[in-house]
């Protein structure tokens, strides 16, 4: 059993290594507050499990150089492919990000756990609205489902990093910010017209004093446009994470990149 058990443990590891990936980048798997023997645990169960589905072929000898190459080929597959799984979160984050400023909350930062640094409000909001609904539609299967075919597509040790894996990322960042300005500009366009009819308003009335009127009234135009909107940002964003959403088919032109 032991001699088997050896025979197995270097494909075994590589396995393990490309799930280890994945965990470190992907969305929700990557938090802080999640235990890091629990991460561990989850990446060998998952290891385990995926090994006779993944078979991967004779690798090179244990703790050669080539073997020690593949372990740092698996293990930055799958930091890419959670890095690019999670563009659909960051997008959303960012989208948070470019609310924040015109409506006055650019200074007011509060800790994420997640992410272990000073966020701001709205950012903060619209990463929990985007996680309760990545859970609700099981965008976390998904991962695991597009990580299970990765080695379908993506045999152990039949990788190819060619300029098109570089097209491919540059692709999902620019797709990052487009989708996060997108998602910002109804409340942004409003705070924007806001800004004009003070402006009319100061000229009209000097004796006002618009910085101190400013403020709250911008703040009070986007938390009430806010409450029409987040409706519809939650069907966009369950849409994004749903099977056959953006997360996916970049995860599949990504995949489709690398193949040799």
């Amino acid at each position: 059993m032991w001699e088997g058990f050896a025979q197995q443990a270097p494909g075994l590891f590589l396995v393990f290594t490309r799930l280890s990936g994945l965990i470190v980048t992907a969305p929700l798997f990557s938090y802080r507050n999640v235990p890091i023997l629990l991460k561990m645990a989850f990446a060998s169960l998952l290891a385990a499990i995926l090994f006779p589905y993944a078979m991967p072929p004779s690798t090179a000898e244990f703790l050669s150089l080539s073997y020690f190459l593949q372990v740092l080929e698996e293990l930055a597959l799958g930091l890419a492919l959670g890095f690019v799984a999670s563009l659909s979160l960051q997008a959303i984050y960012l989208a948070g990000q470019l609310m924040d400023v015109p409506m006055g909350f650019g200074m007011v930062n509060i800790l994420d756990p997640q992410l272990g640094v000073q966020v701001p409000i709205m950012a903060r909001f619209y990463n929990i609205v985007a996680i309760l609904v990545f859970l609700g539609v099981n965008g976390h299967h998904m991962v695991l489902m597009a990580l299970m075919r990765s080695f379908e597509l993506l045999p152990i040790g039949q990788v190819s990093w060619g300029p098109g894996v570089v097209m491919a990322l540059v692709r999902g960042f620019a797709w990052m910010f487009v989708l996060g300005v997108k998602i910002a500009l109804p409340i942004m366009g409003a705070i924007f017209l806001t800004d004009i009819a003070l402006g009319v308003i100061a000229r009209s009335v000097p004796q006002m004093n618009v910085f101190l009127v400013g403020f709250p009234v911008k703040i009070g135009v986007g938390l009430f446009l806010l409450v029409f909107v987040v409706p519809t940002y939650v069907r966009v964003i369950a849409q994004l994470f749903s099977e056959g959403g953006d997360m996916l088919s970049h995860l599949w032109e990504f995949i489709g990149s690398l193949k040799g």
